[in-house]
């Protein structure tokens, strides 16, 4: 049987309908996005989404009378790595190996752009400022506070650590399947992209783990899309 982590017994009520709550309230916020980006268009979609996810684990925190670092807003226990080429094979190396993972998939980002023809200095040239609000701020901080800080653990407290993290992942790919219109989007979302996208949620998901901190996934995220 899995460990629950460090959630007592009697608060797994509270921790179920915690999970419930966020279920139904990610359906509601993709709707909201969905009716937004047909009415409006890409441009004003995704902050009123964002926000709007946000909002959820705030209000959760508030009613309970929880600190914020509930959500995973500390240091954490740091970033680790397997000691072996063995132990990376293993479950636990896969959650040790999720930050090197993570370089891996930034490096081999930034080798896809410039074998496209994208210069180096590009690449790192920082985007326009109501970009790099949306997409290496708000992005980031707001989705890995909702998914990492908020629904994984209680889904891991529901389902199992392992469950629940592929859980959590899938949900975070799902919601950027809109991005796949290309009516809306200058550069739309292709299988192969989505894919990446849930790989990213597992690895996001593991460092959320391993560390005890989502402030790790937020820096993998901002990092990831300041450079896409």
């Amino acid at each position: 049987m899995e460990s629950k982590g460090n959630i007592k017994p009697s608060s797994l009520p509270a921790e179920r309908s915690g999970l419930k709550i966020g279920s139904i309230w990610y359906v509601l916020t993709e709707v909201v996005y969905l009716v937004v980006l047909v009415s409006l268009g890409n441009y004003y979609a995704r902050p009123p989404w964002h926000l709007l996810i946000l909002l959820l684990p705030l209000v959760f925190l508030w009613k309970r009378r929880e600190s914020i670092k509930s959500l995973g807003l500390v240091r954490g226990r740091g970033i680790s790595f397997p000691r072996s080429f063995r132990e990376s094979l293993t479950s636990e190396g896969f959650y040790k190996g999720a930050t090197l993972g993570m370089v891996i998939l930034i490096v081999l980002l930034i080798f896809s752009r410039t074998s496209r023809g994208v210069p180096l200095l590009e690449v790192f040239t920082p985007p326009g400022l109501e970009t790099l609000v949306r997409a290496v701020v708000l992005a980031p901080v707001c989705e890995e506070m909702f998914f990492r800080g908020y629904y994984q653990p209680k889904c891991e407290s529901r389902f199992g650590r392992k469950p629940g993290l592929f859980l959590t992942a899938s949900l975070f790919a799902i919601i950027h399947i809109p991005n796949m219109l290309p009516q809306y989007f200058a550069r739309p979302l292709t299988i192969e992209g989505l894919l990446i996208i849930f790989i990213l949620g597992l690895l996001f998901g593991a460092v959320r783990d391993e560390t005890g901190s989502v402030y790790y996934p937020i820096v993998f995220h901002a990092l990831w899309n300041y450079v896409l």
